[in-house]
């Protein structure tokens, strides 16, 4: 796959390689506790470390910065999640080079969590995220995605729980087929 404007490659991935991406470290801070009267509410501000390779396609080059809002309300062995973000991403200097601006982000996200027994959880999420950019005009870039995810989560100790979940985007052409996530949460 390649991205190419004004006759320069902005980006480009080989096919069937596997990178390690940028490395996102979030910190969440409650801001109200669950109770009667609504909804447990977080904030988190995510900074993104640029581990990956940019000229292989596996990173921006730059850090990234996230903030964001989280809702959460239990009903019984249910829980439903609700959160909205705002992403900045780092004009990779390959992407200015070709004349491509990048957008700051904006996500909605829905998810439900079904907790099966005390420490294993089945997780379905759906996510809309506006395009990266709006300077290619063709619609696998720039588009809309709507992520559809379907998972589990299991506690392997007090505060510590893994992650791992499917995602298809809805909007065929404007995401990746299928993405695989694994994920570590360690509370403290």
């Amino acid at each position: 796959m390649r991205v190419r404007n004004q006759d320069r490659t902005a980006w480009q991935l080989q096919e069937d390689e596997v990178l390690l991406g940028d490395l996102p470290i979030t910190l969440l801070v409650q801001v109200r506790d669950e109770d009667d009267d609504g909804p447990a509410i977080a904030a988190r501000v995510t900074l993104e470390i640029p581990t990956g390779d940019e000229s292989r396609g596996g990173g921006s080059g730059g850090r990234d910065t996230a903030a964001g809002v989280l809702f959460e309300r239990s009903l019984g062995r249910w829980t439903l999640t609700a959160s909205f973000d705002g992403v900045h991403v780092d004009q990779p200097r390959s992407f200015v080079e070709a004349g491509i601006d990048i957008r700051t982000m904006l996500f909605a996200a829905g998810g439900v969590e079904y907790r099966w027994t005390d420490r294993f959880s089945l997780l379905g999420q759906a996510l809309f995220r506006t395009p990266i950019t709006r300077s290619l005009p063709f619609e696998e870039i720039d588009r809309e995605i709507v992520d559809l995810g379907f998972g589990a989560a299991f506690d392997v100790a007090r505060d510590v729980t893994v992650t791992a979940s499917f995602h298809e985007d809805a909007v065929a052409a404007s995401g990746p087929d299928l993405t695989f996530y694994l994920g570590l949460a360690v509370g403290f």
